[in-house]
């Protein structure tokens, strides 16, 4: 299940989107990227920014799949997304306790343990600092779950249990410079305020990679409070157990961290194998339009259309095969950038009246092909196999 990293691998400075034209330029719209820079500070909190929670009008017909009320876990209506960017109402909620009730005002983040200068930072303060903007999406480690064979333990995600928004922030590797990291430090680990007290020890070289961010802003918008209201951390192509929400710790550690969400879960636990943290997920690709089990008139050229994404490297490639036919390659539609997902397209001729089955699978810049299997593993982790959507053509 794993693979050489590439978080760096692939990237590349990219124009900036507006989020008005990536919610409103259709399935026709290519995966967005990277949108990092420099930036003035960001107002302090009360200063005109919208309250958490805010929602807009074009978004109210979506609606998200609940599988769990108490604690929340909804996924993302990914097959009916008409831009790139995932609106707030509708990002995917994978939580482990209740969401805690935080007053952004007396909020802080303490950074400490192995470094110079241990310091905490109130919100005010963390938007004082230069701030870096990330599209990127967030995905849950057990995205594609209920597609293993025999069924692993845990919620049945389909491929719904993923997002993509644009994330506002200061990079961690800023703070960690703020208090003097050790030069000895091999993790840090950040916890959230949730009752469990989640926590996730991230590698220091993943740390001071500069598209780590500790984020305060959501597609422009205070975060929701079910996906980490004030600030969160974000971690671009890992699974989502490691942007940790509702972030109030970050601890530099000199020796590996052992705890219970490094070690004991989240973890591949496969028969034989020897257990690994889930850390980057793997290259992976969806068929978003036609949807599985639907008709498709017969007579006409179908338009094949879905997501691509990759953990360890930009996507350079996705093709498509009809009825175990030769792979075609799609389009990519632009702009192809790193941590977004991106869209692609194909047109096939006419199909034949009958069972057509559908098949995507992506290739990324470092040369890693979607798989055809995985090996199973019993919490369901990192399913990034081919898959199989069926539609009757009449």
């Amino acid at each position: 299940m794993s693979a050489p990293g590439g978080d760096a691998a692939g990237r590349r400075p990219g124009r900036r989107i507006g989020r008005r034209a990536l919610l409103a330029g259709g399935i026709g719209l290519g995966g967005a990227g990277l949108v990092a820079r420099a930036a003035a500070p960001v107002p302090a909190s009360g200063q005109g920014q919208p309250p958490a929670g805010t929602e807009s009008a074009p978004t109210q017909a979506l609606q998200r799949r609940v599988y769990n009320t108490t604690p929340l876990l909804a996924g993302a209506p990914v097959n009916e997304l008409e831009g790139i960017i995932t609106p707030n109402r509708v990002h995917f909620v994978r939580n482990h306790f209740n969401v805690p009730q935080i007053d952004a005002a007396t909020w802080t983040l303490t950074v400490t343990g192995a470094v110079r200068t241990p310091r905490t930072f109130t919100l005010d303060e963390l938007k004082a600092l230069p701030s870096r903007s990330l599209i990127c999406y967030i995905e849950c480690s057990g995205n594609g779950r209920r597609f293993y064979r025999p069924q692993a333990s845990g919620t049945q995600w389909g491929n719904d249990a993923i997002s993509v928004a644009e994330w506002t922030g200061v990079p961690l590797r800023d703070l960690l410079d703020l208090v003097g990291l050790s030069e000895q430090a091999v993790d840090i680990v950040a916890e959230g305020a949730d009752a469990g007290r989640v926590y996730r020890a991230i590698p220091r070289v993943k740390a001071l990679d500069p598209d780590t961010l500790v984020a305060y802003l959501q597609n422009g918008e205070a975060l929701t409070r079910e996906n980490g209201y004030p600030v969160r951390l974000v971690v671009p192509g890992w699974g989502g157990i490691s942007s940790i929400k509702w972030l109030v710790r970050l601890e530099a550690h000199e020796t590996p961290f052992l705890g219970y969400y490094n070690h004991r879960t989240y973890v591949y636990e496969t028969p034989g194998l020897p257990k690994t943290p889930v850390q980057a997920l793997g290259v992976k690709s969806f068929i978003a339009r036609p949807a599985d089990g639907s008709t498709v008139p017969a007579g006409r050229p179908l338009v094949v259309q879905g997501y691509a994404w990759s953990g360890w490297a930009q996507i350079r490639r996705v093709e498509v095969s009809a009825n175990g036919g030769p792979w075609q390659e799609a389009q990519l539609l632009e702009p192809v950038l790193r941590w977004a997902w991106v869209r692609w397209r194909l047109e096939l001729p006419a199909p034949a009246a009958g069972t057509l089955a559908l098949r995507s699978r992506a290739t990324d810049a470092g040369g890693n092909v979607q798989p055809e299997t995985v090996a199973w593993n019993r919490y369901g982790y990192g399913n990034n196999a081919i898959q199989t959507v069926t539609v009757q053509v009449s």
